[in-house]
């Protein structure tokens, strides 16, 4: 009878909790992973409900693009922070402060408060000149849409703007609640946004969404099956190709019923990843006229905690040429990080 109960113990305790597809793959070659280094933030933006969405460059200001600007400054629309580019550099490599400094860029959007209150959201951004450009989720009963307006930042004034008149519909999925295109970046004057969720079983011809700066709609470019969610997506500093967040969080997978993990068969899996389902990592495309396809490059694995479950990693921007940063939404708190890696 002893025996009995502990083998029913080490079955219970012994199995994987989740129900999706592990990126455990036997064949599979080890990775190395790559650390981060996360940078202490100070005053709202340190709070976990920050919910940092996006980051992208405005020259050499770092733009923190909250989910709900509502919850920076005292405006009537808000204020989303940015940390200058100086202030980073000086705590990775001078150790001169504690903790790095941000300050708020009034938002004005008017006609837009439909699209930020909390079955919506600010989710992505980049920038084309002075001009920025933003995705936005809107909840509607089950279905999610996903939306893009242009604005303008005025640096002299801190503040940035949103014109209501330029919001236009992206034509992605609608069908999975919560999920729209996460992912916007810029790549010669040309926007780019990709849908969150594009693996085989969800969605059968993911397509990276295209527009001018003036957001007229171009020709969509086919993009790869990749399992889990793409979060967010910035451009290379050379050529036509760009990097994007691919993460996992197994709660997801009734909903996304991942397929097979060909991304960790045909380029391995980091050493930490094969104990988990958990993926946090940094995934290579080329961009053509009519695709975007995956590099030869082996993904960026980021070492995982496993004592303390998965980040959702939620912006990406490059940093100089050493590297990325990465900042995560509200789970597990707010976090912006370095991840160390040679750029071209």
């Amino acid at each position: 009878m002893k025996k009995l109960l502990l083998l029913l113990v080490i079955l219970m305790f012994g199995c994987n909790g989740g129900t999706d597809n592990s990126i455990k793959t036997p064949n599979s070659k080890l990775l190395t992973e790559s650390t981060i280094t996360s940078i202490p933030l100070s005053g709202k933006l340190a709070d976990r409900n920050a919910e940092i969405s996006g980051l992208a460059w405005y020259n050499n200001l770092l733009v923190l693009l909250p989910q709900f600007p509502a919850r920076f400054g005292n405006s009537k629309y808000g204020a989303i922070p940015v940390i200058r580019e100086e202030a980073i550099y000086n705590y990775l490599y001078n150790n001169t402060a504690d903790v790095v400094e941000h300050e708020l860029y009034t938002l004005i959007a008017p006609g837009l408060e439909g699209y930020m209150d909390a079955a919506s959201g600010f989710e992505a951004c980049d920038f084309v000149n002075d001009n920025i450009y933003v995705t936005i989720e809107k909840a509607d009963g089950n279905t999610t849409q996903s939306f893009i307006v242009k604005g303008i930042i005025d640096s002299s004034l801190k503040v940035i703007t949103l014109n209501s008149n330029t919001l236009t519909k992206i034509d992605a999925p609608e069908h999975l609640y919560n999920f729209s295109c996460e992912s916007l970046f810029q790549l010669n004057e040309k926007l780019y946004a990709i849908y969150e969720a594009n693996g085989v079983n969800v969605n059968k011809s993911p397509l990276v969404y295209c527009f001018d700066p003036d957001l007229n709609k171009q020709d969509n470019l086919s993009f790869p099956n990749i399992e889990y969610r793409i979060t967010d997506a910035v451009a290379d500093r050379i050529g036509q190709s760009f990097w994007a967040i691919n993460y996992n969080y197994p709660g997801d997978s009734d909903m996304l019923n991942p397929g097979n993990d060909n991304i960790a068969a045909d380029y391995g899996i980091g050493f930490s990843h094969s104990e988990t389902n958990i993926v946090e990592r940094i995934i290579k495309f080329d961009l053509n006229d009519s695709a975007a396809t995956f590099t030869n490059n082996n993904p960026v694995y980021i070492e995982l905690d496993l004592n303390n479950g998965g980040k959702n990693w939620e912006g990406i921007t490059l940093f100089r040429s050493s590297g990325f940063l990465l900042v995560t939404d509200k789970f597990p708190e707010t976090i912006i990080a370095f991840v160390q890696y040679e750029l071209n």
